[in-house]
């Protein structure tokens, strides 16, 4: 007997027929395995041009003769029943045949991260999933916190994890490197422990809250894959939309410059149903109503959201408006997320927090003139100063060269004659249409609150009349003011929850450094 790396899914606990959750064409091969205490096991086993590590160890725990006819490679998958739920330990390429939808997600995760101090993890895979669904995977030769990976623990999910193990004093060993994802691969020593040891010690660490100590955030948003719950919720969400719902929303789902588009359509001729700059759901259901067509799952798929460039010909991209929708659906009693074209599961406790946040944002009191359907940020700035009988100083492009290279910064793109900093961006119909708000804002307070070079250079751009007004702002003795103004954009209690999030952690980082946000919505004249 000797070590073997077991690579172990965990079956969801409704899965009590196995028939049509693993795929056996091409495993012609099988073994009952006794797996201790009783308990037997079946390894399902295809062929191989050689008798493969993990087939000669298992081997050993059965008094079948083994056969292996030639082939090119081998898939193996061992099925076990154990702690009142199916195991499958997948060997080679075994894990592709297993049904996705039975398989308890995360389980390998919550397995490492039980096992885990908060400065033992060696890799990561996340995927970004609040903007834009970027993937990433990232290793350190040492170990360190979740935070060294550039891990958003707000923005991005975790789907795998690497980690030092060593022996934990309530669990046991399952070697020096653990890794998991809804697979949890560890090792096993077969000349100190059965099979069903090793699997028992899975389900107890799998059930474990230890991780609660220094990873509790994982439970924030994870990503439904659970085929009957997605479908459960895709027909909520149809209904919801045929209902008219207000907390539905249009977003489109890629991360696109404000200046590739600046036309929306429900037909693939611009030239019928134009929305404008704006994405409103309700103009769609109006839109099918009125032509006497069903509102249904299938249409939600079936229809699509096109996008142009005024003077320019042609296309420019198109979502399903399944894909487009945004908004919460409540189903047996927990909180999903319908965001690009995916299902995320919301804990309670999460969303009540970023809802308290964003309450606590002030609305601006400011005065700021409403926006024309096609009018431009640069335009809407600089007709807002024009017309403001001077009391707004139009800083929109007007760079600050800072830091070398390149490199500049705006102040601002307007500043009152009370010293308020008002930072201007168009909604886009999504979350990430605000990052650039956000990352304009986060900038110039930093470098103003932390430079004096900075506040000296950005001095130049400041005219006579504005002089006491920026001197009020680079007086760390006064809280500026800096408004987070959206153009055509929702109330902050409506805004698409990734766009929340982001205006929470935006306003407690310039509470942070002693500034005062507040949020602004711009209206349509």
């Amino acid at each position: 007997m000797s070590s073997l790396a077991m690579n172990t899914y965990l079956l969801r606990q409704d899965i009590l027929d196995l028939r049509n959750v693993i795929n056996r064409s091409g495993l012609r091969w099988r073994l009952t395995l006794q797996l201790g205490e009783g308990v037997e096991g079946t390894l399902h086993y295809g062929s191989s041009s050689n008798r493969p590590e993990w087939l000669t160890v298992l081997s050993a725990l059965t008094n079948e003769p083994v056969s292996i006819p030639l082939a090119r490679s081998i898939t193996g998958l061992l099925v076990a029943r154990t702690s009142e739920r199916w195991f499958v330990v997948s060997f080679g390429h075994g894990w592709q045949r297993i049904s996705p939808h039975a398989i308890e997600p995360n389980f390998g995760i919550r397995c490492v991260l039980n096992l885990s101090q908060r400065n033992s993890l060696r890799g990561i895979r996340r995927d970004r999933i609040a903007d834009d669904f970027l993937q990433a995977i990232e290793q350190i030769p040492d170990g360190d916190d979740i935070r060294r990976f550039g891990m958003d623990i707000q923005r991005d999910l975790l789907r795998g994890v690497r980690s030092r193990a060593g022996s934990n004093p309530t669990f046991g060993t399952f070697g020096s490197i653990v890794s998991g994802s809804d697979a949890f691969k560890a090792e096993i020593n077969l000349s100190t422990e059965t099979v069903k040891g090793f699997l028992d010690r899975c389900f107890r660490l799998y059930t474990a809250d230890s991780y609660k100590a220094n990873f509790e955030w994982i439970d924030n948003v994870s990503a439904v894959r659970d085929s009957d719950v997605i479908t459960a919720l895709d027909e909520r969400l149809a209904l919801a939309v045929r209902l008219g719902v207000k907390s539905l929303s249009l977003c489109i789902p890629d991360m696109l410059s404000w200046d590739e588009f600046d036309t929306f359509s429900f037909e693939p001729s611009r030239r019928r149903a134009p929305v404008a700059v704006l994405l409103d759901l309700g103009h769609w259901r109006a839109m099918k109503k009125g032509a006497g067509e069903a509102i249904t799952l299938q249409s939600l798929k079936d229809c699509c959201v096109y996008c142009y460039k005024q003077g320019e010909p042609g296309l420019k991209k198109k979502w399903t408006v399944y894909e487009c929708l945004h908004g919460s659906i409540r189903y047996k009693q927990s909180l999903y997320l319908a965001h690009g074209g995916h299902w995320f599961r919301l804990a309670k406790s999460f969303v009540e927090a970023i809802d308290r946040q964003i309450t606590a944002i002030p609305e601006s009191g400011i005065q700021l003139p409403p926006v024309g359907l096609r009018t431009k940020e640069g335009d809407y700035n600089r007709e807002s100063a024009g017309n403001s009988q001077g009391r707004l100083l139009y800083l929109d492009r007007q760079n600050v060269a800072y830091g070398g290279g390149r490199s500049s910064f705006e102040i601002c793109d307007l500043l009152t004659e009370d010293g308020v900093m008002i930072c201007v961006k168009p909604w886009g119909g999504k979350s990430g249409s605000l990052s650039h708000l956000f990352q304009q804002a986060l900038a110039a307070a930093e470098l103003i609150a932390s430079s004096n070079d900075f506040r000296h250079a950005a001095s130049q751009q400041i005219t006579p009349e504005f002089e006491d007004a920026w001197r009020r702002v680079c007086d760390r003795a006064v809280d500026t003011e800096i408004v987070l103004a959206v153009l055509r954009g929702p109330e902050k209690n409506r805004l698409p929850f990734f766009a929340k999030l982001a205006l929470a952690r935006t306003a407690a980082a310039l509470e942070r450094m002693r500034y005062r946000p507040t949020y602004k919505q711009i209206t349509v004249a």
